[in-house]
């Protein structure tokens, strides 16, 4: 991935060996908030993952599994390794000595810097988004979206003309869906047709809610829909991410697997 494609898709964030504060607090209201989050406890996986995944961010928590030492030999290893010496490092401590935060970023050199993990969960995801909004981890898009087609257990119904269509979803965000009715036959639902009693299932996540038509494509064997949702709650939109957030992180386990 070069520069140009992270300015478009944004980048991937990796929190290795994460403390409680982000695995307990900080990965969930980040995902809520679009970016890319994932948790690994491998240091030898995310070598792995990150020659699959160039320009990521990977956060390590120094604090644990290794000596601070071979914690330097580790990212060492990331830095001399072509397939992912782009991957920016961030350093996350619980140390609040200036001592040793003077001695990590000597050492370490840390692109995305040194954050001192603090019982003040707030203050601590607030240094961790002012990072991740410095190397524009967004990107140019707004919502995270996962792909889900080979989920059987992704689907969504409703009712159209006193039929039950039932669909396979390909892919979901927070703002949109887009759903696979598989059939010969075709199922015309006008552009910005509003479908209420929507329901969605993402493997055990229920979520009823109203969807806006937003573009039809004919395929030999199925019919194409891009739906917007329309109206959506809060609660359901978190709902949703939290499916995009486990899917993803399943994905990223079946990569390495």
């Amino acid at each position: 991935m070069n520069q140009q494609d992270v300015s478009i898709t944004g980048r991937k964030i990796f929190f290795l060996y994460p403390h409680a504060i982000i695995q307990n607090e900080a990965i969930e209201l980040l995902s809520n908030m679009e970016y890319e989050i994932y948790g690994i406890n491998d240091s030898e996986k995310i070598i792995q993952i990150l020659e699959k995944c160039p320009s990521s961010l990977l956060f390590i928590n120094v604090d644990s599994f290794m000596s601070v030492t071979d914690w330097l030999i580790f990212v060492n290893k990331i830095r001399d390794n072509p397939n992912t010496s782009s991957t920016l490092i961030g350093i996350l401590t619980n140390t609040g000595s200036n001592s040793q935060i003077s001695f990590l970023n000597s050492n370490f050199k840390p692109q995305a810097g040194i954050i001192s993990v603090r019982s003040d969960a707030k203050a601590t995801i607030d240094s961790i988004i002012e990072v991740l909004d410095s190397f524009n981890c967004h990107g140019r898009r707004k919502y995270l979206r996962t792909y889900c087609e080979n989920d059987a257990m992704a689907t969504l119904n409703f009712t159209w003309n006193d039929q039950i269509i039932n669909m396979k979803i390909r892919d979901i965000s927070s703002v949109g869906l887009c759903g696979i009715y598989k059939s010969t036959q075709t199922l015309r639902i006008p552009k910005n047709t509003i479908i209420s009693n929507t329901l969605l299932t993402l493997r055990g996540i229920k979520v009823l809610c109203e969807m806006v038509t937003f573009a039809v494509k004919k395929e030999p064997n199925s019919t194409i829909f891009v739906f917007l949702f329309f109206q959506l709650s809060n609660e359901d939109k978190d709902k949703i991410r939290t499916y995009i957030r486990r899917n993803l992180q399943s994905q990223l386990d079946a990569l390495i697997s």
